[in-house]
């Protein structure tokens, strides 16, 4: 909607407003009070998103009139939100309050904006996208939208605003499915929601088995003198260490698997030294 059509369909609801709380009167003895407070402050809230749509802060719009919507319902409030939450490219919502001015309307205001609010509401049915549900299993599954419970049509079809939007599905005993789909303008979107058991993802626990080793045989390699000589040489051949003296005489000592031949004397009394 052009800025002029917009001022235009503010500056009418404004007026409906006012005239609204001008020309409330006392109620009669049989009808609710009217808290006169609540309609001066909802009055205010209005003219306060009315400012903002004239500067064309819709953000700020639907502020003002969703708090004046709070306090009092009116067929001129719902216009203006309808209008401002358009131009956020909240369509559900405007479409929403864009029937409810159409419902709450007077005979003046039907005449004056219902061909303007029918086009606004057939191009939002256009351009509104839908999220269809071709499998659900199992069919108890808890299924929401953006965290708002999903209410489907008889065709299995959820509208949606075009844009990304957040699927969950959950039940008893299933592992809890959840992720963000796409949804273009106008399109369709088909989603299946088939949930796994969570015995087939967790299988039980299996005990352990204690270890059996095999105990040593006779024949066994581990038993064989050669394998254990074998790595004391393989051992003496690589480290060169401290050897401890047993006795205090001098022992000479040829180091098994040595290339360079050198040999190891113990000195009385004093250790070792090459």
């Amino acid at each position: 909607m052009h800025r002029a059509r917009g001022v235009a369909a503010v500056g009418f609801a404004l007026s409906a407003l006012t005239g609204a709380v001008a020309d409330a009167q006392p109620a009669p003895p049989a009808a609710p009070a009217i808290d006169d407070s609540n309609t001066e402050t909802a009055r205010r809230y209005f003219e306060a998103g009315v400012a903002a749509m004239q500067r064309q802060d819709w953000a700020e719009a639907v502020n003002g009139f969703e708090n004046s919507e709070r306090l009092r319902r009116t067929a001129s409030v719902s216009l203006n939100l309808g209008i401002a939450r358009h131009r956020l490219g909240r369509l559900l919502e405007a479409r929403a309050a864009l029937n409810d001015f159409l419902a709450n309307a007077t005979p003046a205001q039907h005449a004056q904006h219902d061909a303007e609010v029918g086009r606004l509401v057939s191009e939002i049915g256009r351009r509104l996208g839908r999220i269809r549900l071709t499998e659900l299993r199992p069919t108890s599954s808890t299924v929401t939208v953006d965290g708002q419970p999903a209410v489907l049509n008889d065709a299995r079809e959820l509208t949606v605003n075009p844009g990304e939007h957040r699927l969950r599905a959950e039940a008893d005993g299933f592992v809890t499915r959840e992720e963000t789909i796409p949804v273009a303008e106008g399109a369709t979107r088909p989603v299946a929601l088939v949930l796994v058991p969570v015995a087939a993802v967790v299988p039980p626990a299996r005990p352990a088995e204690p270890s059996t080793a095999p105990a040593a045989t006779s024949g066994s390699l581990v038993t064989r003198w050669w394998f254990w000589t074998g790595i004391a040489v393989v051992a003496a051949g690589v480290t060169v260490g401290v050897v401890a003296a047993t006795r205090p005489d001098t022992v000479t000592v040829t180091v098994p698997g040595s290339t360079t031949g050198r040999i190891l004397q113990g000195i009385q009394g004093g250790g070792l030294s090459w």
